[in-house]
């Protein structure tokens, strides 16, 4: 049985209807976000913003 979870359901009068099964295999370690955080997408995000000015500058400055 997991902890912190539901794992029946009950009715209003205090009688279970049925019991919630899950195959929820629980993991230890850390996901690589909570290894970097969020610096990785900050900094993609705004390689695309500067590549995205860049691209346009360069089609104003041709259409002169």
């Amino acid at each position: 049985q997991q902890e912190g979870g539901p794992d029946a359901g009950v009715h209003k009068r205090g009688l279970a209807l049925a019991r919630l099964v899950s195959e929820y295999q629980p993991r230890q370690g850390e996901t690589p976000f909570m290894l970097a955080g969020v610096w990785p997408t900050l900094l993609l995000a705004l390689a695309f913003v500067v590549l995205g000015r860049g691209r346009r500058a360069r089609g104003l400055l041709e259409s002169f």
